[in-house]
């Protein structure tokens, strides 16, 4: 059965939503992102390798949180990428199966 009502459009499901790899953010001038994580700082590490703007981090929701490290896996998995469970579940804005909060994917 099909939904009828569609949420907004969430920003973290966006494919450039405030995520960077150390790839990007070299190429853009920043030789040590490392330096910039912290509670001060204005990136988070999701991965090796893959960083989110800090701000987006702290006030996303943990349903957008973990779709940002799904996409985060994505970006350093290389090859074709399937993701099944709660990570499919979540990519496709399904509710949760119900057996709790993922702890690691």
């Amino acid at each position: 059965m099909m939904r009828e009502a569609r949420r907004e459009k969430d920003p973290v499901m966006e494919p450039e939503a405030s995520l960077f790899t150390s790839r990007e953010l070299r190429r853009a001038g920043e030789e040590h992102p490392e330096r910039r994580l912290g509670a001060s700082g204005d990136l988070e590490r999701l991965r090796r390798g893959v960083y989110a703007d800090a701000g987006t981090w702290r006030t996303a929701s943990f349903d957008a949180q973990y779709r940002m490290r799904i996409r985060a896996a994505a970006a350093r998995l290389q090859g074709t990428v399937v993701f099944s469970h709660e990570s499919a579940l979540r990519l496709l804005d399904l509710p949760p199966s119900g057996r709790g909060r993922p702890s690691c994917m």
